[in-house]
């Protein structure tokens, strides 16, 4: 009858999302492995030559990155997945790609392979509204911010996150952090670089190098220095973790 079906729709459901926190439980295990993360790093490289189709690719890729780069309590991606723990469609447009909590402050990820105007289209506004809707579930007297990540970043991107950085979104000043995928690699570099000295990355390296980012736009007179700005911070952390 009705009732015994919808209880076992119920149970279906309650029965996924175990078999779900489990395996994420596992990938989280697994990413810690050196040979996974040079694994990710080479896929991320060479994403346009991905058999697989590239905007679930960078969301798959990008999560993995972020179990393993640092002592995060839960890295949560929202892409719907298969039994197997696969995505099998990007996440939806009302939920930030990837949802991250350590112990000293929250983020989320936000991933797209559109480098034209669409890019400021697709992940404009979206992104800095996705940010505030986080920062309002999670106020929690943890600092939130927005890892940005894509192949390159458009002018138009850049100049409206810009302004939600320096001046304000909604009333508030945001921490929105882009990056390239070159870019976001040079995090993994250090990472293997740490991992083959035996050591790892935590929260405090990486709130130090997004604060710094954050930082140069007090500093910088319009976008464009701030984005040339974000490869030199990059370039100064990485010597200073890989010294």
């Amino acid at each position: 009858n009705t009732i015994n079906y919808n209880q076992l729709k119920d149970y279906i459901n309650y029965l996924r999302s175990i078999r779900l926190f489990l395996q994420r439980k596992v990938q989280h295990n697994q990413t810690q492995e050196l040979q996974q993360i040079e694994k990710t790093k080479s896929l991320l490289q060479n994403i346009y030559n991905s058999k697989h189709r590239k905007s679930i690719e960078l969301e798959r890729l990008c999560t993995l990155a972020l179990n393993a780069l640092d002592d995060a309590k839960e890295i949560r991606p929202n892409y719907p997945v298969g039994d197997d723990n696969e995505p099998i469609f990007t996440a939806p447009a009302n939920k930030p790609d990837i949802e991250c909590f350590y112990e000293g402050f929250n983020a989320i990820c936000e991933v797209t392979m559109l480098t034209d105007r669409q890019q400021w289209y697709n992940e404009g506004q979206p992104v800095m509204r996705h940010l505030r809707d986080f920062e309002l579930k999670n106020n929690n007297n943890k600092d939130n911010y927005c890892l940005f990540i894509a192949p390159s970043l458009h002018r138009d991107t850049i100049n409206t996150y810009w302004m939600s950085v320096k001046y304000e979104f909604e009333g508030t000043k945001q921490r929105i952090i882009p990056f390239t995928i070159k870019q976001f690699l040079i995090l993994l570099d250090v990472l293997i670089f740490k991992k083959q000295k035996g050591g790892k990355l935590y929260y405090k390296d990486m709130i130090s190098l997004y604060d710094n980012i954050i930082h140069q736009v007090s500093i910088c007179k319009n976008s464009d220095e701030w984005i040339k700005s974000i490869q030199i911070t990059l370039n100064n952390w990485k010597k200073k973790l890989m010294a």
